[in-house]
């Protein structure tokens, strides 16, 4: 396969399938096959064989003309040390450690919530001088901890008065960045990355990591990055509790074109808010990625994992 500049990675386990399914779906619709290299989807699940399975069967055939660039992989492939557990943080390390298989010259990181609803093009993520383009913003409130350590780490002063790399996905890595960055910290700490990351208990962050070790080798970001409008417009959990907050986010899908990525927590289909749902129906209509109504309920719950497989991982084979 020829080397592409950029691979796409997304982290999914069992609760998200349908999401993935959606996301595969709007890859198939909005990417175009010679702008990426590989599509790696990890499985970071208990039932790794399962959810792998249903993936081959069910999700694969929706990449479309983007199928033969998918790459499966499971958790344990990734994985060198250290218990592994399958929630959020070990989420976070595999979103790194698939820096070590990439290929490519740099990584846009996805989160199963994320699906395109435009056509995404060179331009919009690679500048004229060959930087990735990116937002910035000023680190969030919630992050300022795991950042402040992560600059201790590095040696580096945590500076929250100026505009950092996004805390939430798309997020586009410097391939070579985070293979070195792993290095450095399997160097300062003797240990695998993922047990060093794992033992720190929510110390870090990944993008709170890689955002410090950028400053602490590179120093500004707009050396590797072209500042750009955010990409991107989320529905996260709590959503209903906020309906200004939502209302803005499904106004910006419409008017914004520069916004080529549509976000939808899992929390916020379950909770299926009378006001919420049906303009988030709307905006998946309008760009494409179901035809009605009936469709559209299908990606809003979630899959089951059947009981008998949900035992076998509890059987001493």
């Amino acid at each position: 396969m020829e080397r592409k500049p950029l691979d796409v990675v997304t982290v999914v386990f069992g609760d998200e399938l349908r999401l993935l399914k959606l996301q595969a779906r709007s890859m198939a619709r909005y990417l175009d096959p010679a702008l990426v290299g590989t599509i790696f989807v990890i499985v970071n699940d208990p039932h790794l064989t399962w959810v792998t399975r249903f993936i081959h069967h069910h999700i694969l055939p929706e990449y479309g003309p983007l199928g033969p660039q998918v790459r499966i992989v499971k958790r344990d492939e990734l994985w060198r040390g250290g218990r592994h557990g399958v929630g959020w943080q070990s989420q976070q390390v595999c979103k790194l450690l698939v820096a070590r298989l990439s290929q490519a010259d740099a990584y846009m990181i996805l989160d199963a919530k994320n699906h395109f609803i435009r056509k995404v093009s060179g331009q919009a993520i690679r500048s004229a001088d060959l930087r990735w383009r990116s937002h910035l913003n000023l680190m969030a409130p919630k992050f300022r901890r795991q950042f402040s350590t992560a600059c201790q780490l590095f040696g580096v002063e945590a500076d929250h008065d100026n505009p950092c790399m996004p805390t939430t996905t798309p997020f586009i890595a410097d391939r070579q960045l985070v293979v070195d960055m792993l290095a450095a910290v399997e160097a300062r700490s003797g240990k695998p990355f993922e047990r060093f990351f794992m033992e720190a208990k929510g110390r870090f962050t990944e993008f709170s990591l890689y955002s410090a070790y950028h400053l602490s080798v590179r120093g500004d970001f707009d050396i590797t990055y072209e500042r750009r409008n955010c990409p991107t417009a989320t529905l996260f959990r709590g959503a209903r509790a906020r309906p200004d907050r939502a209302g803005e986010v499904l106004g910006r899908l419409q008017a914004d074109t520069d916004v080529y990525c549509m976000g939808v927590h899992r929390a916020v289909l379950q909770e299926k808010d009378v006001d919420i749902i049906p303009e988030v129906l709307k905006v998946w209509q309008q760009f494409g990625l179901v035809e009605g109504i009936d469709e559209a309920a299908y990606f809003m719950d979630r899959e089951t994992i059947p009981v008998t497989e949900r035992m076998r991982r509890f059987l001493p084979i």
